[in-house]
């Protein structure tokens, strides 16, 4: 996924993950002209909740740099934690059902004053079917 910083407007992005099984997502910062932006002093939050507006957080996103570039993260969970994102429960025999869960990602920039929501969306949860 790619990231235009200095662009106030936040990006709507959905992510699908399967239950139980480990997500992860690289994340690239480039500014408007597509030059790398250093990220590494940004500390990033990303919280899951069943509606945006929910109290109870359901589980949080970690975030690394590892092996990367100055300008990417990596945003992951592990499978302890999609094993606890709900699934919608199935009303007809044999009918997969997904459900809807919210999400966005916050970066508190080097200066540890500016907090910028970067991106937003849903998150599809789907049921592993292998067990």
């Amino acid at each position: 996924m790619a990231t235009n910083v200095g662009d106030t407007s936040i990006q709507t992005v959905n992510l699908d993950v399967v239950q139980s099984d480990t997500y992860l997502a690289t994340l690239t910062f480039t500014d408007s002209t597509g030059a790398a932006v250093n990220v590494s002093a940004w500390v990033f939050e990303s919280q899951i909740r069943a509606l945006y507006d929910s109290s109870a957080i359901i589980t949080s996103f970690s975030f690394s740099q590892t092996g990367l570039a100055t300008n990417q993260i990596a945003m992951s969970l592990t499978p302890a934690q999609t094993a606890l994102l709900p699934i919608a429960a199935s009303s007809q025999a044999g009918e997969v059902n997904i459900n809807i869960l919210s999400y966005d990602l916050k970066a508190t920039l080097a200066d540890g004053v500016s907090i910028y929501t970067i991106q937003q969306g849903a998150i599809n949860v789907n049921p592993s079917v292998t067990k």
